[in-house]
């Protein structure tokens, strides 16, 4: 009984001692692969420096705002003669929206138009006996400002029968069709116009200081892109949302109906666009808290660098200052990487 518990008390001591064997020789094994790497160099891949365009682009969400629009109204209680026009349509200033019936004694049209054509008869009669001499200039000054009252008076009362656009625009509304009776102050059609109209967007807290007065834009909605520039940045915040809200000029007239006031737009804005710069690409770059950090490669060895960015896009970073141009720069493997580290570049 006693030798079979010596042999398990055997039988355990010797079980203990190659389990601690193996451990120890797990722990050997590790720590030789970091010596290794410590000693032959950390695998890395790298890239160069480069100087080349850099363009960076926020982009935002807004509402097309001013601009002008007004009701085209009636003063006379009258069926609608002719309809010149088709809703969705632009119309220049003045152009005819529609025409009244000229029978409405208001107006006296049809007076107005004999009235005129006598005077001009009258006028070119007198002209004639005028230039003869047989006449004085007062009796041909009293006939020209008969014809010139007369002129007037048509041109009244056309505008009371030829109702006619305010100013340049999109007929958004008509009510106007042949036959219709219509009243004094009834609506006919609504116009507006993109004269003058600009886009507000709203601007989160970390962009405000990137964008700038003057700045480029392209405002765009349904495959229709129109320019633009920032007019003015608010000095301070919306209190519900932290934003900033931007007020973007419209740099050229259109008649698309995509851009009429109260219709939400896209908007891009370019931050920077420059011509040459120095970039890299974000894999190379090292963030610790508001500072960013880059390794340069020096034979088989890395040096650590503060750099300043200048803005980052999603295939490059600008860098104001802390690294030269083609200098050789570590992309990958950085995360084990410490200053004065050796290294060894690999090609994926």
């Amino acid at each position: 009984m006693k030798k079979f518990i010596l042999f398990i008390l055997a039988a355990i001591i010797i079980g203990l001692l190659i389990y601690r064997f193996a451990e120890r020789q797990k722990v050997e094994k590790t720590r030789t692969i970091a010596n290794i790497q410590a000693e032959k160099g950390y695998p890395v891949e790298v890239d160069k420096v480069a100087v080349g365009p850099f363009q960076m682009i926020k982009r935002f969400t807004g509402t097309i705002s001013g601009g002008k629009q007004s009701v085209v109204v009636s003063s006379l209680s009258e069926h609608i003669n002719r309809v010149m026009v088709e809703e969705g349509q632009y119309v220049e200033k003045d152009q005819i929206i529609c025409e009244l019936s000229s029978d409405n004694p208001l107006a006296s049209h049809n007076q107005a138009k004999l009235a005129l054509a006598n005077t001009e008869k009258e006028l070119v009669r007198i002209q004639q006996l005028y230039d003869e001499g047989a006449i004085s200039e007062q009796i041909l000054d009293g006939v020209t400002l008969q014809r010139n009252l007369a002129a007037e008076g048509l041109a009244s009362s056309e505008k009371l029968l030829y109702l006619r656009a305010p100013f340049a625009g999109k007929i958004t509304e008509l009510e106007a069709e042949v036959g219709k009776l219509i009243s004094p102050g009834m609506p006919v059609a609504k116009i507006v116009s993109n004269e003058k109209a600009r886009v507000q967007v709203q601007i989160p807290a970390q962009d405000r200081e990137l964008i700038k007065s003057g700045a480029a834009c392209e405002i765009s909605t349904d495959g229709a892109t129109i320019s633009g520039k920032v007019k003015r940045i608010s000095t301070s915040a919306d209190p519900e949302d932290r934003s900033f809200t931007t007020w973007i000029n419209l740099s050229e007239k259109t008649k698309s109906y995509n851009f009429s006031p109260g219709l939400m737009v896209d908007v891009s804005i370019n931050i920077l666009d420059l011509k040459e710069a120095v970039i890299v690409t974000p894999d190379a770059l090292i963030r610790e808290g508001e500072k960013w950090f880059i390794y340069s490669v020096n034979g088989n060895q890395v040096m650590l660098h503060n750099v300043e960015i200048g803005g980052q896009t999603a295939d490059a970073i600008m860098i104001k200052s802390g690294i030269d141009p083609g200098t050789i720069v570590v992309t990958r493997g950085a995360n084990l990487l410490y200053d004065g580290a050796q290294i060894r570049i690999v090609t994926r």
